[in-house]
């Protein structure tokens, strides 16, 4: 998909990589009103960047202050009419603070561009658009068509298509990624063999590998091996899934394929473990104020089904439940770093008591 994405684009002038995109706009200071070009039209494919995006534009359009709660509102094409936004957006008010304005565009049945009317209203809009405003029309969907959005691009609406890593830029990613870790560069060079050249994928191999090592803070060619080569014939997120859902058996299947692998033991403790520690943040309080929860639970994709199965797993949990679920994997942890057992069975048990807490 990247190959082709970056074959269709490589010729259209807004075309631009991560790298030099950062040089070119993020680095930039939007804080004063003189400088108007501070909208911009972002085809972006890698959810990741998003966030690093929206929080650099966000301190240097609103200043150090700036907090994606309060100052970040997002818009969907499909929920909010482009005039209607784009009316709200214009009001000027002497009182009202700094904001951006992130509107999304969904891919909708027979898109085939705008309507007269929207194209009238982005036009007039951005004839003199409001200084105290930041908007972001983002599409994240490679079957809508940058040709629909050419028209309309003018000086006070900067287009910019986010083209895929090439392998360097993925790497020198990486490296910035796991800042704080001692990473080999075999290691390195063994991720760039696992992943495809996009930034999502590596991130969330990377976010396995940085749990996993948590307690070390090194990287090496055996724990990527073990994390994100495992990842290659076995889906995290299914096992999770069932384990959510009370399926024993599938639970059992899943980690039976894979069972006889070197050190898999240990990768199944850690995403057991990393459940019950996420089920621990959603009972927080504090979790619900959270600005980005996908982040803080570490859920890349489907998280809408996956939050649900948190929801409705802990509906029959209580604390000494809880407690319960970590005592026992603390203890299978300790016993299969002790050979203290038999390590199938151990682990089958294991998980026949989570899967039917």
């Amino acid at each position: 998909m990247g190959f082709l994405i970056m074959a269709k684009y490589k010729s259209n002038k807004y075309a631009i990589s991560y790298n030099d995109f950062k040089k070119k706009v993020l680095e930039k200071s939007y804080s004063t009103k003189e400088e108007k070009a501070h909208n911009f039209l972002l085809f972006l494919f890698e959810n990741c960047l998003l966030e690093e995006i929206l929080d650099k534009l966000g301190t240097s359009f609103i200043g150090k202050d700036y907090n994606p709660q309060e100052h970040l509102k997002k818009y969907y094409s499909d929920e909010k009419d482009l005039n209607d936004f784009l009316s709200e957006t214009g009001n000027l008010d002497f009182f009202t603070e700094k904001s951006i304005s992130l509107y999304i565009f969904t891919k909708t049945q027979n898109f085939r561009g705008f309507k007269k009317d929207d194209k009238e209203s982005i036009k007039k809009y951005f004839v003199s658009p409001n200084p105290d405003r930041m908007i972001i029309f983002l599409v994240n969907n490679s079957e809508i068509n940058f040709s629909y959005f050419e028209e309309l691009i003018n000086p006070n609406l900067s287009a910019y298509y986010i083209l895929p890593p090439t392998i360097t830029e993925l790497k020198e990613w990486i490296i910035r990624y796991l800042n704080g870790y001692k990473v080999e560069e075999e290691a390195i060079e063994r991720i760039l063999e696992y992943v495809n050249l996009s930034y999502d994928e590596a991130k969330e191999e990377l976010d396995k590998l940085k749990n996993y090592t948590y307690n070390t803070k090194i990287i090496n060619v055996d724990s990527v091996n073990l994390c994100v080569g495992f990842s290659k014939e076995f889906d995290e997120k299914d096992f999770i899934k069932s384990i959510l859902k009370r399926d024993l058996d599938k639970s059992l299947t899943i980690y039976k394929s894979l069972s006889l692998k070197p050190n898999f033991d240990l990768y199944v403790i850690g995403i057991l473990n990393r459940i019950f520690v996420n089920i621990s943040k959603i009972m927080d309080k504090n979790f619900q104020k959270s600005a980005n929860k996908q982040r803080e639970l570490q859920i890349y994709s489907d998280y809408d089904e996956i939050i649900k199965l948190y929801y409705n797993y802990m509906s029959n949990l209580n604390e000494l439940k809880i407690k319960s679920a970590f005592d026992y994997i603390y203890k299978c942890d300790k016993m299969l770093k002790t050979s203290a057992g038999e390590k199938y069975s151990i682990m089958t048990s294991l998980i026949h008591k989570v899967a039917t807490l």
